[in-house]
């Protein structure tokens, strides 16, 4: 099958799928095109379309490789100096970033062990000429001869993982997150998603890795072969973040990550099964951003042959399934990586393997059962906030608004809905946000909490809520009973179908909850009311 046919199954647009929706697409034409004038164009469109204010964290990095575009141009930006403090924190994120690596990297080559740089920390090497490739990690792998000793090396030196079965991890999944303070490690054994390696293909990539000096400290990289497949199997997976960096890493590798050889690379992302992966990165590449270098590699290698499981498999992780939680969104792609791991190690079980790729404490049987039971309550919640709806409809009430708790996208800084006696609960962070369908006719925000935290003068007094860039006058804020109750003024809003509305309170801890949490929401609700 030719990754030109079919390719509707493929290409879901975010918050739905993978690929860049149309303003997205404006935001990455503007900061990629090779054409001034087209890029200038894009740019312009984007900026009368979209706000910078309503730009995800997935998509920083173009805002970055915007910023250099528009001072080469000379062009003007109303938001010139929030786009300008991006790039300001970015450079400090650099420098600390710079500094982890130097440590890891002290630690682990002392202790004997090989190092490979991946993702951000290798592009900024290799790849993004001006080294401005964003991270909010450090990414190594190390051979699986030398886990356990990485692991001690690193636990030694105050690194703690994130993971309760540290044990059951290298068996299960590919990765583990280690944190000290504010750094972040993803530690890798392996290179993809659910797809343990054979011995004979794992000697071959770290065989073909290339050595580089970082700081006196020596370090592999993926061979450009292989770095370009891997970022190609990382990128093309749902993720509530916008996952479409992966296109500015394949266009910047490709470009400058060293010589490839087509059709090496295809033999070993056919040997991997993840040559669909690559075939459409490419075809996006050279359709969408007229990348002469995916151009020709297409011209070179038409075909991005599969196998149908293997296109099956990547329809299904380039989609978001539903689920009210992030275990029953995950679980069917889980389903094909246990049948591969399982290949691999037949002694893990199945309930080991959920334990572990899905950070479970304890006994598997309450936890599933505890998870079944939420998503049976949100199936029921559903259907009556349509009855709500509905009864709303039949009373004349034709504006008021239910946000469901459930939503993924566009709410930054909220923890998982939690189950509790009075419905469902979701905990803001500190600092929270979400996207509101707020039309000319809603007058009022209304926050229904859990009598959890007291809603105090104290509370009030600290409370801060933002209509897109406004701030709303912290004196017009009232509490009703159990009910936040926020003015929303028209002149705040911007020309938009939702607009954002941020919520900041001072960190608050329950009993036996090390999380920083805000506030208790158990619903959200626009209405037409005046305060």
């Amino acid at each position: 099958m030719n990754a030109q046919s079919g390719q509707d199954r493929f290409r879901p647009v975010w918050p739905h799928g993978v690929w860049p929706n149309a303003n997205q697409e404006l935001l990455i034409k503007a900061s990629l095109l090779d054409d001034g004038g087209a890029a200038r164009a894009a740019f312009r469109d984007w900026s009368r379309a979209d706000d910078l204010f309503f730009v995800d964290n997935g998509l920083n990095l173009f805002l970055m490789l915007l910023y250099e575009r528009l001072k080469h141009w000379g062009e003007t930006y109303r938001d010139h100096d929030r786009l300008r403090g991006v790039v300001r924190h970015a450079w400090v994120m650099h420098q600390r970033f710079r500094r982890d690596i130097r440590e890891i990297g002290s630690t682990l080559s002392s202790a004997g062990i090989d190092i490979m740089l991946l993702k951000g920390a290798a592009l900024n090497v290799n790849a993004y000429p001006d080294a401005n490739r964003l991270m909010s990690d450090v990414d190594i792998a190390v051979p699986r001869s030398q886990l356990s000793q990485a692991i001690k090396a690193l636990t030694s030196t105050g690194w703690r993982a994130n993971f309760h079965n540290l044990d059951l991890l290298p068996m299960a999944t590919h990765a583990c997150q280690f944190y000290r303070g504010d750094s972040q490690i993803d530690l890798h054994w392996e290179f993809f998603h659910g797809r343990p390696l054979d011995p004979s293909i794992m000697a071959d990539i770290w065989q073909s890795a290339r050595t580089i000096a970082l700081d006196g400290i020596h370090y592999r990289l993926l061979s450009p072969e292989c770095s370009l497949i891997h970022t190609c199997e990382h990128g093309l997976r749902y993720n509530p973040t916008p996952p479409m960096r992966w296109l500015a890493d394949a266009f910047f590798q490709i470009r400058y990550g060293g010589a490839l050889d087509w059709h090496v690379l295809q033999a070993l992302a056919a040997r991997l099964g993840l040559s669909q992966h690559v075939g459409l990165t490419l075809e996006y590449l050279a359709g969408k951003l007229q990348q002469p270098e995916a151009i020709a590699a297409l011209q070179s290698v038409p075909r991005w042959d599969s196998t149908m499981s293997s296109r099956a498999e990547l329809a299904l992780e380039v989609r978001r399934t539903p689920g009210c939680h992030p275990f029953w969104r995950e679980l069917p792609s889980h389903i094909p990586s246990y049948l591969r791991v399982r290949r691999r190690f037949r002694g893990l079980r199945l309930a080991d393997y959920i334990r572990a790729v899905n950070n479970f404490e304890g006994p598997l049987a309450p936890t599933l059962h505890r998870l079944t039971r939420l998503q049976l309550r949100a199936v029921q919640e559903g259907i009556k906030a349509r009855y709500r709806k509905l009864a709303r409809w039949w009373r004349g009430d034709r504006t008021t608004s239910e946000l469901s708790l459930f939503q993924e996208t566009g709410w930054v800084g909220w923890f998982p809905p939690e189950d509790v006696s009075d419905g469902f609960l979701r905990w803001s962070e500190p600092h929270a946000s979400f996207l509101a369908p707020v039309s000319p006719q809603h007058g009022v925000l209304a926050l229904k909490v859990q009598e959890v935290r007291p809603l105090d003068a104290g509370f009030l007094e600290r409370f801060r809520v933002r209509l897109n860039r406004t701030l709303i006058p912290g004196n017009s804020i009232r509490v009703d009973g159990t009910t936040i109750i926020v003015p929303l003024p028209l002149a705040a809003r911007v020309d938009r179908e939702e607009q954002r509305i941020e919520l900041v309170c001072d960190p608050w801890f329950a009993p036996g909850d090390p999380r920083p949490l805000g506030i208790a929401v158990l619903s959200v609700t626009l209405r037409c009311d005046q305060p």
